[in-house]
């Protein structure tokens, strides 16, 4: 059995590599995946696992050119395609975005296309700290940022420039499936800290006045306060509400679990999702 997987995020990946810059696959060319899918027609077997969002943001944008493509690549390669991720949200204005996502579904398996949903189906958060944070890429201010040494990052989050920047970059930035908005995280963990910031059991909207770049402000000195090494929790990363995730879950071609699997173990490990899945959707329900 053979395959192949990919993310294509374009260039402003929110999951670049680890310099900063988009993963090849972000930026690879339309011929390049066809070809991959015909090696897999020709041979008869595999399958294929992607994310095919080119505008940088798979949760909230549906751009008909990408699942097209998607679809071209099941056409070409005549071979099952699992696609990352659906996910049923509880932001306002997406409560009912998964629906589209599972017609489409519906609609590919119609036409003969076997496109599976890999479906985000457990109550789960990243925990992380400023330290090794590099999952707001898709800015890039929070790219730049990342990157470097805790003296170096430090240095770059006191700077009001950056600050600035990273306010430009508001409407780009990808948190949806990510922390959910910066005002809502909360602060988890704290080293022994020698500062006036009052930070313990503390939300990062609420540690000194409103406005846009105040949240935003407040976390990073809130992490410079304990050397980047405060451990910050984000909300779930998916719907916690269990009619809209046993939508998912009762469909034919989802595949219920935790995205694709290995990816982010550094700041979340959804290996508990048997017992999760007992758990908040059979027993709690």
């Amino acid at each position: 059995m053979m395959g192949w997987s990919c993310q294509r995020f374009g260039k402003n990946s929110m999951q670049a590599d680890y310099d900063g810059t988009p993963m090849p696959t972000d930026v690879m060319p339309d011929e390049t995946l066809l070809a991959l899918a015909d090696v897999l027609a020709d041979r008869g077997e595999g399958f294929i696992e992607m994310i095919n969002a080119t505008t940088g943001e798979p949760l909230k944008t549906n751009d008909p050119k990408d699942s097209k493509f998607v679809e071209e690549i099941a056409r070409r390669s005549g071979r099952p395609v699992l696609y990352n991720a659906i996910i049923a949200m509880d932001a306002p204005g997406y409560e009912t975005a998964h629906h589209a996502a599972l017609k489409w579904l519906d609609e590919c398996f119609a036409d003969g296309k076997r496109i599976y949903g890999q479906a985000v189906t457990v109550r789960a958060a990243y925990q992380f700290t400023l330290e090794h944070w590099n999952l707001y890429d898709s800015s890039p201010a929070w790219n730049e940022l990342d990157a470097g040494s805790i003296a170096e990052r430090i240095d770059k989050m006191r700077s009001a420039d950056m600050r600035g920047r990273q306010i430009a970059d508001e409407e780009i930035l990808v948190t949806t499936g990510v922390s959910g908005p910066i005002s809502g995280l909360i602060v988890q963990e704290t080293p022994i800290i020698r500062s006036s910031h009052t930070i313990a059991d503390a939300r990062s909207a609420d540690c000194g006045g409103g406005g846009q770049a105040s949240h935003r402000g407040h976390a990073l000195d809130i992490g410079i306060a304990g050397s980047l090494k405060v451990l910050f929790r984000t909300n779930e990363l998916s719907s916690t509400d269990t009619k809209k995730v046993g939508e998912l879950v009762r469909n034919q071609h989802i595949m219920p679990g935790i995205s694709d699997g290995s990816a982010h173990t550094k700041f979340f490990t959804g290996g508990f999702t048997t017992r999760h899945d007992h758990l908040a959707g059979a027993r709690d329900r």
